[in-house]
């Protein structure tokens, strides 16, 4: 028999062992799931493990309506999640420690740059000074601050 109604929720988690998932809910009541041995578990899109998973995860649960205990899908939520953000532009301006860039609107955006800041193009590591107005990079900046890079990646004679 195929089932075709399912049951989605939506929390953040709090704890998760092999075959147990407790979060909370939106509204800050805690539930506790029996994850399913073929569930499928996603990070961002990608296939992951529950011990993957960090408690403070936003997180979407899926289950049967069978049985709304047995979690079958198992996904960040990304909802308020911090995580790297990507953007593109054309370097406007770059010193020791500051970049900036134009995005194809014309909008401008500042970034930090500091020692951590890994600068790549086609794979090999570069440093900033290699940085010159006029080229097309993509800032990755740092999970929660849009305005640290953490990664800058252009492509040779952009």
């Amino acid at each position: 028999m195929i089932e075709l109604r399912t049951y989605t929720f939506h929390g953040t988690m709090v704890s998760v062992t092999d075959d147990k998932l407790v979060m909370t809910s939106v509204g800050g009541k805690e539930r506790s799931y029996t994850v399913a041995t073929d569930a499928k578990v996603t990070a961002y899109g990608k296939s992951c493990k529950t011990e993957d998973l960090k408690a403070g995860t936003k997180l979407r649960v899926t289950s049967k309506s069978s049985d709304r205990d047995l979690a079958t899908r198992i996904e960040t939520d990304g909802k308020g999640e911090a995580r790297p953000r990507t953007r593109g532009g054309k370097v406007v301006r770059v010193t020791h420690n500051t970049l900036l860039i134009t995005n194809p609107a014309g909008m401008q955006s500042t970034h930090t740059l500091s020692a951590d800041t890994k600068v790549t193009s086609e794979g090999q590591a570069r440093s900033a000074s290699d940085l010159k107005p006029g080229m097309v990079v993509q800032v990755t900046s740092k999970p929660g601050d849009r305005t640290i890079a953490i990664g800058v990646e252009f492509a040779p004679g952009s």
